[in-house]
């Protein structure tokens, strides 16, 4: 190839580089159900409303999925320091009324064996029957409670889903009954209220009975086989991502919410009035955003932080007596660290989950058994228990604020990416003793409405640690009579609570009682001992939620350059990736897509500083390419020419006498070329 060809091409690339455009910003992401900017998300949920036993009259659609009545847009908020999360929901509403062959199935499948009927009498031991009737001015002598397997409904719905429809994803679907117009659904009446109230002139009869129903389940303690009753529940769901909620059942003494039938007789509301199908309406959307706020678009305690392992410590210190000790049970019996370990593992399945627990004597540790000495002696005013003031213990062991920093003796703790360590304090106190907290109240349980009062607790999630606590009397329930040793209620389920609340969950009753009613160890009536796919979805979809977030505020503040045009590229692959997926409720799959968007767009910020920013880049490339080229056409132009006076021997030879072939010189005077040995001008 001739010099001359292998110039022009080098003078034509750099002409075409010279074209090159550098992208000088970021692609904005969106997807069928999230959109984001700046590390702003806005997943969209879709609500599917299934009516059994109402008809469309009944409801106006319309009103009832009015934002005045039900959300339509919420922003998650972090209760534990009233801030928000970033994200905002954004929900549609879907309603779907069952024809009435599909309810009187139902309704066949709940007299078909998976009932109980108990007839009661209305005044007995507390707690012992149906608490809503044990009231010594009521009219009700006898109640006939209809109780349905709570599970076994659950799991009808979720075999006959079909029946109502397409699940929505992304979104949840929820059951509203009102079975009191069916005649094999036994249920509380307004003239039953009325009796038992003495609301009636003339009194019923000797014999004068209430026919309730509920649903109920029936659990036993994982550590000390302490059965565990829960009969009067209007509502259940948590294993699917589905609710069911009965308007017709009850009353509830939980919730204090009266059955729908019965509520519009105590408000004067006449169900063939016009004015019927607006309160109806606002009945059922009250219901419907308990569901929405408590359970499928759940605020969260804590920011839910992800972590590549989650280390759980549990130092379990035995307060008791010498004979309680000796009457047991052993503290290595009332807590099961296999367990939680399980139930929190399926909790973070992206992680690695481990749980260790160390058995200590408060006598060992003299300044901590004088500081829980110190702070003994209160009574709590709701059961008369005794109470341990928490906040004392709390400052001895914190290193933050003002703490002394003893929670070092037992650990260091540490909290990033790598790992996350979660420390709890276990009490077994004597007798009736628990943990409390002083004043009007707190985030954690309600507080009594007295001043200054105490409420005990059997556990709290600090910013830092667990401190959970059990007396005796909750390990050994006979203990005061020495009796059927190791019965009672363990620290299996009071951790997994707390540790729950530790990793962000919340109670499922924030906005509305009826919501407690959840299969879900977060609740405080279920008595259950996991966690539900509606805790399942708010840890994984935050976690997800915080770190695309994350990708999105560093890629909104990165300067895109040739060092990090890769994990840019990355970074909105594993975005788009895990959108997909979180799209399609795969939560746990989108996690891992999350952390591969966080690292890249976190790695492509990291080099924005050790690289020319694409403006500046093309300037500099202009420059060059500018140069470059005027040098290569004054040197190509000065070859041709040179060229042309040498191609032909006829012709002169530049520099040369015509005449001679001598060199010549250059007179400046005369501005002419001079042959020396011809002795005369020469023009050129």
């Amino acid at each position: 190839m001739s010099r001359k060809r292998t110039l022009s091409i080098i003078l034509f690339t750099l002409i075409l580089l010279a074209t090159v455009q550098f992208e000088s910003g970021l692609q904005q992401f969106t997807t069928s159900g999230v959109s984001y900017s700046s590390g702003f998300r806005q997943p969209t949920l879709t609500i599917k409303l299934v009516f059994l036993g109402i008809n469309a009259t009944q409801i106006d659609q319309p009103y009832l999925t009015s934002d005045l009545n039900v959300p339509k847009v919420k922003y998650q908020s972090v209760l534990q320091g009233s801030v928000n999360t970033g994200v905002q929901f954004n929900f549609n509403y879907q309603t779907v009324f069952a024809n009435t062959s599909v309810v009187s199935n139902f309704v066949s499948y709940l007299g078909s064996g998976i009932q109980e009927v108990h007839d009661r009498l209305a005044l007995s031991t507390p707690y012992t029957f149906n608490p809503y009737f044990n009231n010594a001015t009521s009219d009700i002598r006898y109640v006939q409670n209809t109780f349905y397997n709570a599970s076994r409904v659950e799991n009808y719905f979720a075999s006959n889903l079909d029946l109502y429809g397409t699940a929505p994803v992304p979104g949840y679907t929820l059951f509203i009954a009102d079975l009191h117009n069916f005649p094999g659904v036994p249920s509380f009446t307004y003239t039953q209220y009325q009796q038992d109230r003495r609301q009636i002139n003339s009194p019923c009869s000797p014999n004068c009975t209430a026919t309730v129903h509920y649903y109920n389940r029936t659990t036993t303690d994982l550590d000390l086989q302490e059965p565990q009753t829960r009969h009067y529940m209007t509502a259940w769901g948590g294993n699917y991502r589905f609710y069911y909620i009965d308007m017709s059942a009850g009353p509830s003494y939980w919730t204090g919410d009266l059955p729908i039938q019965v509520a519009s007789g105590v408000n004067n509301v006449t169900l063939t009035s016009p004015y019927a199908r607006t309160w109806t309406t606002e009945v059922v959307a009250d219901y419907v955003s308990g569901a929405v706020m408590n359970l499928f678009a759940a605020d969260v305690l804590y920011p839910v932080t992800y972590s590549r392992q989650y280390s759980f410590h549990l130092f379990a210190f035995d307060n008791r007596t010498a004979a309680e000790r000796a009457l047991g049970p052993a503290m290595d019996k009332t807590v099961n660290t296999t367990r939680i370990q399980t139930a929190l593992a399926g909790l973070l399945p992206f992680a690695t989950v481990t749980v260790d627990a160390k058995f200590l004597r408060t006598d060992d540790y003299p300044d901590l058994a004088k500081v829980i000495h110190d702070s003994a002696g209160l009574i709590d005013p709701n059961i008369h228990h005794h109470v341990v003031d928490a906040r004392p213990v709390y400052e001895w062991l914190r290193t933050g604020g003002n703490g002394q920093g003893n929670i070092k003796k037992w650990i260091t703790v540490q909290t990033d990416t790598t790992k996350i360590d979660i420390p709890a304090f276990v009490f077994a106190f004597k007798g009736d003793y628990n943990f409390g907290f002083t004043g009007k109240g707190d985030v954690f349980m309600p507080a009594s409405h007295n001043h200054g009062s105490v409420d005990s607790i059997f556990g709290v999630a600090l910013p830092d640690m667990v401190l959970a606590s059990h007396g005796e009397y909750n390990l050994n329930t006979n203990a005061q009579a020495i009796l059927n040793h190791d019965v009672g209620v363990g620290f299996t389920a009071t951790l997994t609570h707390e540790f729950g609340h530790m990793m962000g969950l919340n109670h499922p009753f924030i906005y509305d009682s009826t919501e407690d009613f959840t299969d879900t160890v977060m609740a405080y009536y279920s008595a259950s001992t996991q966690y539900s796919q509606f805790d399942h979805d708010t840890i994984l979809r935050g976690i997800s939620d915080a770190l695309l977030g994350f990708a999105q505020s560093e890629l909104s503040a990165t300067s895109a350059n040739l060092f990090n045009a890769g994990q840019i590229a990355n970074a909105n692959s594993a975005i788009s990736r895990a959108n997909q997926k979180y799209d399609k409720m795969d939560y746990k799959g989108a996690v891992q897509d999350s952390v591969d968007a966080a690292t890249n767009a976190q790695a492509a910020n990291n080099l924005s500083a050790f690289g020319l920013s694409p403006s500046l880049l093309s300037g500099i490339l202009g420059l060059a390419v500018g140069v470059a080229i005027g040098f290569l056409i004054g040197y190509l132009f000065l070859q041709q020419r040179q060229g042309r006076g040498a191609s032909s021997g006829s012709q002169m030879q530049y520099g040369r006498c015509p005449t001679c072939g001598r060199p010549l010189r250059w007179d400046p005077l005369m501005m002419q070329w001079y042959c020396d040995n011809c002795k005369h001008f020469v023009k050129q």
